[in-house]
Formats: C-alpha cells, sequence, structure tokens
C-alpha cells in the first residue's frame, strides 16, 4: 500500500444503493471523499464472476522443516445464468491418497451455500454442513468458506483508506455465530483502484488476533472483462504453514456437459 493515502469515513452496510462505483473511481489518482463500501464490496466479490472457466491447478502444501507437498487439481466454475452466483467444482487428481476427491458448490445467494463433498475412502458424497464452512479443504490451508464468494449481507462493510492505486475494504461479520461457522470475524480486502481485482485479504478472529492472510497475483482477464486469480497464496500466522494454489491452462469457453455441476456427477 502507497503511503499517501486518504482516511474515509467509516461506513456501514445498511442498504442496497447509494453512490456508483464508476462515479467514485474518476480517473486515475482521483478519488472521491467517500465511495459507497457495498458498491466497493460487490465489485470484488463479483471480480471472478465470469460465465464459464476451466483449468488446471497446482497445489503446493509448504511446512516448515518438511518437503513441499504438491497436489493437482482440475477447477471449473459456471455462473448461474444471470445471477451473481456461480457452481464450482473441485476435483484432485494427483497424488493417489487424494485422488478423486471431489468437491462441489452451488452459492445460494442470502440462503446458505450448498457443498457436496466426494470421498473416495468413503464411497459416497456427503453434503457438508454450513456450520462447517471453516474447515479445511482436501488437508490445505483454504477452508470451504475462502473458496466462495463472501455472503455481503452478513458484513458490514466501510472503506478505510484510499489511494489513487488502490482501495482498503473492511468486513466485520454481523453474528459472531455466523463468524464461528467461517472461522473468521473481520475480513481486510486490498484491491487495485478502478479494476477492483483483489491482490491481498487478512483474516481476523472475534479478539482481532490475525489469523490468515491471503495474497493474490497475476490475474488472467475473462472476454467479458472478469478476472481470474491465477495464484493464490494462504499464509496460516503463527503455525508454520502455507499453501500455494497456481492455475494454468485456462479455458473461458469450456465444453461442460449438462450433468457437470450435479451432487449426482461426483
Amino acid at each position: 500500500m502507497p503511503d499517501s493515502i486518504s482516511r474515509l469515513p467509516r461506513r456501514g452496510f445498511l442498504a442496497l444503493g447509494g453512490g456508483s462505483l464508476a462515479t467514485a473511481m474518476l480517473a486515475p489518482g482521483l478519488v472521491l471523499a467517500a465511495p459507497d463500501a457495498l458498491e466497493v464490496a460487490t465489485a470484488v466479490n463479483n471480480i471472478e464472476l465470469t460465465g464459464a472457466m476451466a483449468a488446471m491447478a497446482k497445489v503446493e502444501l509448504r511446512r516448515t522443516g518438511a518437503p513441499v507437498r504438491t497436489r493437482d487439481l482440475e477447477v471449473s466454475t459456471a455462473r448461474q445464468g444471470g445471477k451473481d452466483l456461480s457452481d464450482r467444482r473441485y476435483v484432485f487428481l494427483a497424488p493417489a491418497d487424494v485422488r478423486d476427491t471431489k468437491l462441489l458448490v452451488h452459492e445460494q445467494g442470502r440462503k446458505d451455500n450448498d457443498l457436496w463433498l466426494m470421498l473416495p475412502s468413503l464411497g459416497k458424497v456427503r453434503r457438508i454442513s454450513a456450520s462447517k464452512q471453516a474447515n479445511a479443504f482436501a488437508g490445505t490451508d483454504f477452508s470451504y468458506a475462502n473458496l466462495m464468494a463472501m455472503r455481503l449481507e452478513n458484513f458490514t462493510h466501510a472503506i478505510t483508506a484510499s489511494s489513487g492505486s488502490s482501495i482498503t475494504l473492511e468486513s466485520t461479520v454481523r453474528s459472531a455465530g455466523y463468524g464461528r461457522s467461517i472461522g473468521y470475524a473481520r475480513a481486510v480486502t486490498q484491491a487495485r483502484a478502478g479494476s477492483m481485482v483483489p491482490f491481498q485479504i487478512d483474516y481476523f478472529d472475534q479478539k482481532g488476533r490475525h489469523l490468515k492472510t491471503q495474497k493474490m497475483s497475476k490475474a488472467a482477464r475473462a472476454p467479458d472483462g472478469k478476472h481470474i486469480l491465477r495464484s493464490r497464496h494462504m499464509i496460516v500466522h503463527g503455525k508454520s504453514r502455507e499453501t500455494l494454489i497456481s492455475l494454468s491452462k485456462i479455458d473461458f469457453s469450456p465444453n461442460f456437459g449438462g450433468g457437470h455441476f450435479r451432487s449426482q456427477s461426483l
């Protein structure tokens, strides 16, 4: 973050509406006094909401004092019609101990998201409770909640800093119970001004302890103007653990079969 930033008033999430993000960011280096926090949160939240995408991913599990463990993963997403929601599918390809582990996510907007997990060792698909979103995904440092878009109505949002190059958004859970279900109480997001592509998210618990930092980079631009982040690096503070997920072979016109995002396909 640049040192020369203008402090903006803290604004709670009260209702849809307010100023336009387009007028909040008039030109490089020019930021109005109070961009609408909800519009910034929505723009950041929807940055990867492209029509369809398929990619290969390399997962690196890094632990202090241990060799780096790698996993190969297939990732696919699709927007649900004209909604600001997506379906997501993750399939591990290697090594053998995680091969064919699959996760399917159906975002549900104002309702709890639907999640299904296929574990080859059990030989069946099981539904993941909304209260378990804080659990780690397949032994990585990403939780299930970290793989999904933020449910904006469950947070208050405030712009805490802004400059010509970046903007900082603070999102705080409305209830302690919801915070426990997702594993954090506050997220501080830094995004590029104008494009709203995030490059860092810091997660904190109810007591203000710094739990994790996610660093994102190398955004690929989709034909519809959305951006897919090629690199996601999750660092767990105080645990000497981190996970890096790197995308390759990104395809923005994949040919998904009709049942690709159905739980029965797992």
